[in-house]
């Protein structure tokens, strides 16, 4: 495979959970195609499978029908080529910041020095060169989150899936996190699979919005995002922004029975 194409396609994508009344579909035939180097970002109602989606394609969950290719193989299991960043703190508490980033390789078998030294280039990529020392309840929540993306980059994965990375933090907090974040994958050039309740990031953020519709989740629309770059906060003030907002709020409110959480009703006007 070229480095081109797809490094990520969904085919048919069916995932459903047995029931002692019948099954319960969570996911219906989703085709979903993201290229190298993109930040996709997944919205829709609460229930609808957006966290199903992303334990799908990390291969912590089989599929029902249909299959996930990554680089052009089946995903069946989880793999070092694809990293995760979950919306709660998954720092461990007691090691330094810097051993917490260097967890991962360690269990990999990457020497201690080899991991050690790594670590520290992905604290300085981060902005957190000066916090090695510390432990995670010294740092605030945006920082802890700084280091969980530090500590999956540190692993040079191809894709890396986010559920709510910054969910937990306010609205201004998880806005310049995410602005890092995009500045990191241009820097570094990895391609994340977002998953967000926030019109207003999933906007800023993304190179492609898709929309899933309430349970069984489908793909209802897919929206490209024409914003140039490098973003800021300024971005929030353009004309380009304020009408995909506004295209990708009708579309939630177009799909019956959606219930929209405040950020996104404040994103929305």
């Amino acid at each position: 495979m070229t480095r081109s194409e797809h490094i990520l396609d969904l085919q048919a994508v069916t995932k459903e959970y047995p029931l002692k009344d019948g099954n319960l579909v969570a996911l219906r035939d989703i085709d979903l195609k993201v290229d190298r180097g993109q930040v996709v970002s997944v919205l829709g109602p609460s229930g609808c499978g957006k966290t199903t989606l992303l334990e799908v394609v990390a291969g912590l969950l089989p599929v029902t029908r249909g299959q996930v290719l990554l680089q052009g193989e089946p995903m069946t299991s989880p793999s070092p080529k694809v990293g995760i960043v979950f919306q709660q703190d998954s720092t461990l508490p007691w090691r330094s910041v810097l051993s917490n980033i260097a967890f991962g390789m360690e269990m990999t078998g990457v020497p201690r020095a080899q991991a050690n030294r790594r670590a520290q280039d992905m604290l300085d990529l981060v902005g957190l060169s000066e916090f090695g020392h510390v432990h995670p309840h010294q740092l605030s929540g945006g920082m802890r989150q700084r280091v969980a993306v530090a500590r999956v980059l540190a692993l040079e994965p191809e894709l890396i899936v986010m559920d709510e990375p910054f969910g937990a933090l306010d609205e201004q907090t998880r806005l310049h996190l995410g602005l890092e974040l995009l500045d990191l994958v241009t820097r570094v050039g990895t391609t994340i699979l977002l998953v967000t309740h926030s019109i207003q990031e999933a906007a800023l953020l993304s190179d492609r919005v898709v929309v899933l519709s309430a349970r069984p989740g489908e793909i209802q629309e897919s929206f490209d995002v024409p914003l140039s770059k490098p973003r800021t906060l300024a971005t929030l003030a353009s004309a380009d922004y304020a009408r995909i907002t506004h295209t990708l709020w009708t579309c939630l409110m177009s799909l019956e029975g959606v219930r929209v959480s405040d950020d996104v009703a404040s994103a929305s006007g």
